[in-house]
C-alpha cells in the first residue's frame, strides 16, 4: 500500500518510510519465522503461489486454521484453512 501511496504522490519517501517503522515496532515480538522447507513441500503439493503456502505453513505451525476467502487455499488446504463464514459459525 505504501508503494502504491508513494507513486500516487500521496505519500513521501519520509512519510512512508516513518509509517513503516511504526509498523515495525508494532509488530515486534509478534513477527513468526516459517521453514522453508515445510513451504517448498506445500508448494509441491499445490497449485498455489510461495507467498500463499507461508501462510499456511504458519497456520500449521501454530495449530490453528487460516481464515481466507481464498477459493484455491480452501479447496488445496482444507484442513488448515476456512472461510470466514465458516469461522463465525
Amino acid at each position: 500500500m505504501l508503494a502504491q501511496y508513494m507513486r500516487n504522490r500521496t505519500l513521501t519517501f519520509n512519510d512512508a518510510a516513518e509509517i513503516m517503522e511504526s509498523a515495525a515496532q508494532l509488530m515486534e515480538g509478534n513477527v513468526y519465522d516459517v521453514v522453508s522447507n515445510q513451504v517448498l513441500e506445500l508448494i509441491a503439493n499445490s497449485s498455489l503461489l510461495a507467498y500463499d503456502c507461508e501462510f499456511i505453513a504458519l497456520a500449521r505451525d501454530l495449530g490453528v486454521r487460516l481464515v481466507t476467502t481464498d477459493k484455491l487455499i480452501l479447496k488445496d488446504f482444507p484442513d488448515f484453512s476456512l472461510s470466514p463464514a465458516d469461522f463465525i459459525k
